[in-house]
């Protein structure tokens, strides 16, 4: 599995439905760049009070949608970052409360009950070193952050370096995505101007108001304090001249200038442009244009207050203009991705040497929103599909080969062709096809109790085989969900999909007529069988299957860590066993099964199961 390294310019919440797919690909390594300019709401006043404080909620919010919502204690540190006093409190009376450790339940929602020891005092420490330094000023808290308090806290524990209390905040989330600030730890405030020359002092202004003049330049200064005094003793032509002298580009981060030189793709997200994303590109074009990623912007599906009255076309040259490419295009950008249904788009084919693709890039359920699955697609799998990838499916007909052709038909009717380049079909046993010589197909003669085992390891061994599945002889299996179910596999980052045979009570009670006939010590055996397999693997593996002995098994490559060890003879338990112990992801999904009388045979059935289980708890 090649990984790809993925770095997305981003603000607060325009790439939130990007970012909360992308982290669940395993094949991406994720990155997250944001600028600190943000002055709105709480973060405006902690600024004010604090020397040197950037703005930290972007990161927080971003944060926000990396935690483990599976986890209760991920949960409730997610509910707290994100918690927002609902009325008035000082905080001075916040602080006195945290010393005392006192009527804490006044101030801090329930889920801080609900964490560790260790990491409810952590917090309650942070807030402490936050609430103490600003018990001096009359900060009232409603609709204050907290999680913006508790990176206060760190931030001055840290000395007021903004970004290693990133760092340290991002230890609270257990996730291996990255998020860093654009810029050194040099304190920056966004000032912007329009066509009209008015000046929009505050950061928050410039994206709470809608700009129905467009914005036309933006600057970066390091003092703000006398500002505004300043700015209004000079006349008009010389305030422009005053901005430009004080405008002042930060150093670019290090730890965002090796991600951006090592990234496979930058991806420049939606959001507001002026505020989130330009700014940074201002910092990192240098590097961008060095870097030899595919390089993606998104476009907006909706206007934002900054770009109220902008055009698409605008909107790119503005970004060329932040990224110092307005001739050379093809430095910075490769592609902009347009949605098809966008309002103000006037862009076409391409725009001087920028490929423009307009497609569909919308949530189907949350229309406002982009498709994390349509734009991962787009970038990714589409660069996947010229790696050549590959399905194997192996099929076991060793003991019968009467639905040869049913199943191949089945095989040949799906579009093999939208998710992999090859398909090859291993048919195991005495076969009816062999003399028909089609592409594609290949017959092996295995006698081996479990030669699907062997053509796991087959599969394993080869490049570009994304996944394997194998079928055994034991009855009829709908194949024509297979591309559905790797679809499936691919959403949730899995490495096993079984398929628990599905039949209906009268569909159950032919089958065993057909096997047993009227055999009724059999069909008892059969049904006692069914949950000493499932309680037998239980035990062993510590959770539930409901049918373990499936033959009907799909495999992901990229989502398994299991390495082949020489002193053991393979069993489907074994591998099972192998995939768990390394925290693979397994799912069971329904799938539809039919017996044909003399398909399957009863001993052989019986004798897989007993060295199944013999092999799951002695090797």
């Amino acid at each position: 599995m090649k990984i790809k390294k993925v770095t997305l310019f981003c603000g607060g919440s325009g790439s939130e439905s990007i970012i909360k797919y992308f982290v669940n690909q395993k094949n991406v390594e994720l990155t997250l760049l944001i600028n600190a300019f943000d002055d709105g709401k709480s973060t405006g006043i902690l600024r004010k009070y604090i020397p040197g404080l950037l703005g930290p909620s972007d990161f927080r919010k971003n944060f926000s949608y990396l935690f483990n919502l599976f986890s209760d204690e991920q949960r409730s540190l997610k509910k707290i970052f994100e918690y927002r006093f609902k009325k008035k409190k000082s905080i001075k009376d916040f602080y006195f409360s945290i010393k005392k450790k006192d009527n804490l339940n006044k101030f801090l929602p329930s889920e801080i009950n609900f964490l560790e020891k260790k990491i409810k005092n952590e917090i309650l420490d942070y807030l402490l070193l936050s609430t103490k330094y600003l018990s001096f000023s009359n900060i009232n808290l409603i609709n204050f952050s907290l999680g913006n308090l508790i990176f206060v806290g760190i931030f001055l524990r840290e000395k007021n370096n903004f970004n290693y209390t990133i760092k340290k905040f991002a230890k609270f989330i257990n996730t291996n995505i990255q998020i860093i600030n654009i810029s050194s730890n040099e304190n920056r405030w966004l000032v912007a101007i329009n066509q009209k020359n008015q000046i929009i002092y505050d950061e928050s202004n410039l994206v709470e108001k809608k700009q129905y003049i467009p914005i036309k330049e933006i600057y970066l200064i390091e003092k703000k304090q006398f500002l505004y005094s300043e700015i209004n003793k000079l006349t008009q032509k010389n305030k422009l001249k005053y901005l430009k002298k004080i405008n002042s580009i930060p150093k670019i981060n290090p730890d965002a200038k090796n991600n951006i030189l090592k990234s496979d793709f930058i991806v420049y997200g939606p959001g507001t442009q002026h505020s989130s994303l330009f700014p940074s590109y201002l910092i990192a074009s240098e590097y961008i244009k060095k870097s030899k990623a595919k390089k993606i912007m998104i476009m907006n599906l909706e206007y934002d207050n900054d770009i109220i009255n902008l055009k698409t076309e605008q909107i790119l040259v503005q970004a060329l203009k932040y990224l110092k490419s307005e001739k050379k295009t093809n430095k910075v950008i490769d592609t902009v991705l347009v949605d098809r249904n966008c309002s103000f788009n006037n862009l076409h084919t391409r725009y001087k040497e920028i490929e423009i693709k307009i497609i569909d890039l919308r949530n189907n359920f949350l229309n406002k929103l982009h498709s994390g699955k349509k734009i991962f697609d787009e970038i990714i799998n589409k660069d996947s599909h010229k790696e050549k990838k590959k399905l194997m499916i192996f099929i076991n007909f060793i003991n019968n080969s009467s639905l040869n052709i049913e199943h191949i038909d089945q095989l040949f009717s799906l579009n093999w062709s939208h998710l992999f380049e090859k398909l090859t079909i291993i048919v195991n046993g005495k076969n009816n096809l062999q003399q028909k010589k089609i592409p594609n197909i290949f017959f092996k003669k295995n006698k081996k109790t479990f030669p699907d085992t062997w053509a796991f390891e087959n599969w394993y061994k080869k490049k570009n085989y994304e996944y394997l599945v194998t079928v055994s002889g034991d009855g009829y299996y709908d194949l024509s969900k297979i591309l559905e179910h790797i679809e499936i596999m691919k959403d949730l980052n899995c490495g096993l999909l079984l398929g628990s045979r599905n039949q209906s009570r009268s569909q159950h009670f032919e089958n065993i007529k057909m096997i047993y006939g009227k055999n009724k010590f059999l069909y008892f055996l059969s049904k006692i069988s069914e949950f000493f397999f499932i309680i037998v693997y239980f035990l062993k593996l510590n959770f539930f299957l409901t049918d373990p002995n499936s033959g009907y098994r799909i495999y992901s490559k990229q989502n398994i860590k299991y390495i082949k060890d020489n002193k053991t003879n393979l069993t489907p338990s074994i591998i099972l066993k192998k995939l768990v112990k390394e925290k693979t992801e397994v799912i069971e999904i329904p799938i539809r099964y039919y017996v044909r009388r003399n398909f399957s045979s009863i001993i052989m059935r019986f004798s897989q199961a007993i060295r199944n289980i013999k092999a799951l708890y002695f090797n």
